[in-house]
């Protein structure tokens, strides 16, 4: 009741079943279900809307690869890494620009009010850390800034404003 099945060489390649579309699965788990089995999705986090599965488990599968007109955008493998700019990623997450000259490509990270941005990506065979014109480059430990960097170079270590070149501030007790 409810459910229209699709057959190809006498095989059933697709089920529509109320409202979920099942493309090479009989039981569509998600609105949209594409598969090479009867899987079903992680409940941890509710049901998705689009529910992809592969049957390998190693990073030479991919379960996802979206392209764009200017080539390649997005891979997802089934050893669950995540690709972006290359079809081999080999780590959780990698990124590999399609420039090697520009300050701000790589991976972008922006405020929600849109109006300051910070940049990390490689350049000149170095790693680049790089934000907006005036911003400060902090690294923190616990919400706790431990280094500034000021857009003139001046570095803070233990001080979150340096005055010089290099202003060294030892926290009160410390040895």
């Amino acid at each position: 009741s409810g459910i229209i099945k699709f057959f190809t060489n006498n095989s059933q390649s697709m089920t529509l079943s109320g409202s979920s579309l099942g493309i090479g699965t009989n039981v569509p788990a998600a609105q949209l279900h594409v598969g090479n089995g009867n899987q079903s999705p992680s409940n941890t986090m509710g049901s998705p809307g689009v529910f992809i599965e592969n049957s390998g488990n190693s990073n030479t599968y991919t379960a996802l690869q979206v392209k764009t007109g200017g080539g390649l955008g997005l891979v997802v493998t089934n050893a669950a890494n995540v690709g972006i700019g290359t079809a081999t990623p080999g780590s959780r997450l990698h990124v590999k620009d399609s420039v090697d000259n520009s300050w701000t490509s790589g991976i972008t990270i922006e405020r929600s009010a849109n109006t300051q941005r910070g940049y990390i990506n490689m350049r000149g065979g170095g790693l680049m850390f790089n934000v907006d014109s005036g911003l400060p480059i902090k690294f923190l430990d616990g919400g706790t800034t431990n280094m500034t960097i000021l857009g003139d170079g001046k570095v803070g270590i233990g001080q979150n404003t340096p005055l010089s070149l290099l202003h060294l501030k030892q926290a009160a007790g410390a040895n």
